[in-house]
């Protein structure tokens, strides 16, 4: 199949393309729509140099399966992963939104509320991939999709993988963004968390100055800056950067990993204790110079309105310089593995007008912000008091700083109390009443009640000093998926469903039905619907058909075995258990016995046991007549043994009416036996029986 073709075929077995809305280096990316869920998707379909190379296309399907496991708000999710015939695809969730490149480059430098709450936010994504031991290593503002609500999706975890194990070169070809590079990434080294971590401190660093923290002439000369060279400080760009933020931004820039941020977590706290300060510092302001932290998503929302009313571009900023960037529609999340590198070393060649910076940003501030001068002191008068006013000075800072950092060393510790799985207002009391601190950087969902603590950081019995900051993680209690409507489904697509919607199906009952078809669902439990928590079984009553007509059993005893399998076959029964016993009456391999038995009504497909005889034993028998004397009028005793050459063995002991008739048949081993009669236990009479 063709991928000039592709527009207009459905692959799969279900996914209708549409158009094409995107493509890079490795794939070109569909709009298509998905027959058996009934919804649009993105389709990731890779390009045929790819396809062809079975080593990758396996390291494709296995990055793209792992990345299938995460489930979160801010990532992009893989719905699907597979192949026809020679097309390889990935099935991704659609968003109809710009990249943070595209916000980027309209509109940078950003507030820095609204900046650091889109890194807050793709720290969530990574910190929840980095749990689950997945490494992005391609991060950024390409790969990072705000939908038209001014939510942040991070898409295509661990793909980067699958191109190359140094994430360098593939026979020539730049793979990846050098832009973005870790320098351990530079260096062909194995990426970490901490690589990740590195990208998003680049992103950061373009967020608020509308440029990246290094370019060049070539991919090669940029990956050496990175492993060489400093940034220029962000708010020697643009100095509106609050210090906190341009200090978050250097430490995730580290050279060495081990001054990095240990954890995407760890950056996620300091991101959080921004914005709760920010959220404080505003709190009753009614003007404030940046939007307000409740406004910060509105305003991104706001931009991704304008994109999209402009069928995808700003009215503001013109891109016609560069049309449609080969990372395409970041509707679905597209990542460019190639043709980035041309487009940031043309963002290089912008003016400060046309990247959206502000006068004077990104020109040497030095030069452009004055320093001022000094002016002599007409006579030594001035000259000496201004001596002692700023030894005085010296003095009192010196003091103060004594007498504070002595202070601090008599701080006590004391332990943290454990308030996970407590009510946040009851944890914040503890703490209180302990002598700590307690704040909120963030919620999450989890399998404790809503309103709870899941998390803390110091942990529990850890020492801290008194008056500490405990940051807590508060549970939004269990994640609920509505359950689908499934019935009149077959069970295969009903599979699909229920796991795409996070759920599984449970016990599976089988049933006939005289109008559902065989392997539909005919009910459900819970019902279609329904809120439930992520992870529910959900019991399934799948039809088996019309009910089919009973058979009637016929008879095949006195039959050999072999015929009567092939009856019973015949007949639309099965042959279930078999067994043999000895008989008298029938020959050896017929039939002597069945179950259930001739007459018997059954469903098709029963199973019939039969019994086969194995032919006479080695026991010889006769019948013998016994009469009891006619004394007297009370009930006798009879009893009857054989002796053969087994031994003795008793073969009839009952009570009987004197002048009784009866015939008792006795059964010995061997050629003859005796066999003796008693009478109320007295031996009456005795007869030898021989074999015939």
């Amino acid at each position: 199949m063709s991928l000039k073709t592709l527009v207009g075929a459905t692959i799969g077995g279900r996914y209708q393309i549409q158009r094409q809305i995107g493509g890079g280096g490795m794939a070109l990316v569909y709009k298509a729509y998905d027959t058996v869920l009934a919804r649009p998707v993105a389709l990731k379909i890779l390009r045929p140099q790819y396809a062809c190379d079975e080593d990758f296309v396996l390291r494709f399907k296995r990055e793209a399966l792992s990345a299938a496991r995460l489930q979160h708000e801010n990532i992009i999710r893989i719905f699907d992963v597979g192949g026809d015939g020679d097309v390889y695809f990935i099935v991704m969730e659609l968003q109809d939104g710009p990249t943070l490149k595209d916000l980027i480059r309209n509109k940078a430098p950003f507030p820095a509320p609204v900046a650091m709450e889109i890194a807050f936010q793709i720290c969530q994504a990574v910190a929840h991939a980095h749990k689950r031991s997945i490494i992005h290593r391609d991060i950024k503002p390409h790969n990072i999709i705000v939908s038209p609500s001014g939510q942040v999706k991070v898409t295509d975890f661990g793909i980067a993988r699958a191109i190359t194990g140094s994430t360098l070169t593939r026979k020539g070809t730049i793979v990846g963004s050098v832009h973005y590079f870790s320098p351990e990434q530079a260096r062909g080294d194995t990426a970490s968390v901490q690589s990740d971590i590195y990208s998003i401190g680049v992103v950061i660093y373009e967020m608020m100055t509308g440029r990246v923290p290094f370019e060049g002439d070539s991919p090669f000369s940029i990956a050496m800056k990175h492993i060489s060279e400093e940034p220029t400080r962000p708010r020697a760009l643009n100095p509106e950067i609050p210090r906190e933020v341009e200090s978050i931004i250097l430490k995730a820039l580290k050279k060495d990993e081990t001054e990095r941020y240990r954890t995407a977590q760890e950056l996620l706290q300091d991101i959080a204790a921004f914005l709760e300060r920010e959220r404080e510092r505003t709190k009753g302001q009614d003007k404030v110079p940046v939007p307000a932290l409740r406004d910060t998503i509105s305003s991104v929302a706001e931009w991704v309105q304008d994109w999209r009313m402009d069928g995808g571009r700003f009215r503001d900023h013109g891109m016609s310089d560069y049309g449609e960037s080969e990372i395409g529609s970041i509707r679905s999340g597209e990542f460019e593995m190639i043709s980035d590198e041309l487009d940031e070393e043309r963002q290089g060649e912008l003016t400060e007008d046309e990247r959206g910076l502000p006068q004077g940003v990104g020109m040497d501030t030095r030069k452009a912000m004055p320093v001022g001068t000094q002016t002599r002191s007409k006579g030594k008068r001035w000259l000496t008091y201004g001596i002692l006013a700023l030894t005085f000075l010296v003095l009192a800072i010196v003091g103060y700083a004594v007498s504070q950092w002595l202070a601090y060393l008599n701080v006590p510790t004391l332990p943290v109390p454990n308030v996970v799985g407590k009510p946040l207002a009851e944890a914040e009391e503890i703490l209180r009443d302990a002598g700590l601190g307690a704040r909120v950087i963030g919620e999450t969902y989890g399998n404790v009640p809503s309103g709870s603590v899941i998390s803390q950081d110091p942990a529990a019995q850890e020492n801290v000093k008194a008056g500490r900051v405990v940051d807590l993680v508060v549970s939004k209690g269990p994640e609920l998926e509505q359950v689908p409507d499934l019935i009149g489904k077959t069970f295969s697509e009903a599979d699909l469903i229920l796991k795409s919607s996070n759920l599984d199906f449970g016990n599976l009952i089988y049933e006939y039905h005289p109008t559902a078809p065989v392997d539909t669902v005919i009910d459900q439990n819970p019902k279609p619907e329904t809120w439930t928590t992520q992870g529910t079984l959900v019991d399934l009553k799948i039809s088996k058909g019309p009910e089919p007509k009973p058979i009637l059993i016929r008879s095949v005893i006195g039959v050999e075995l072999d015929k009567a399998k092939s009856m019973l076959e015949e007949a639309g029964l099965v042959v279930g258990e078999v067994t043999e016993q000895e008989s008298s009456e029938f020959e050896k391999g017929t039939i002597m016995d069945m179950n259930p038995k001739p007459g018997e009504e059954v469903q098709p497909g029963t199973k019939v046991n039969l019994v086969v005889s194995k032919g006479k034993s080695g026991q010889n028998q006769k019948e013998i007549t016994v009469s009891v004397p006619l004394e007297g009028s009370e009930p006798v005793s009879v009893k009857v043994e054989v002796l053969d050459i087994l031994g003795v063995h008793k073969a009839h002991e009952a009570l009987h009416q004197p002048g009784d008739v009866f015939r008792v048949t006795v059964q010995w081993t061997g050629k003859e036996a005796r066999v003796k009669v008693y009478f109320n236990d007295e031996f009456r009479a005795e007869q030898t029986v021989r074999s015939e």
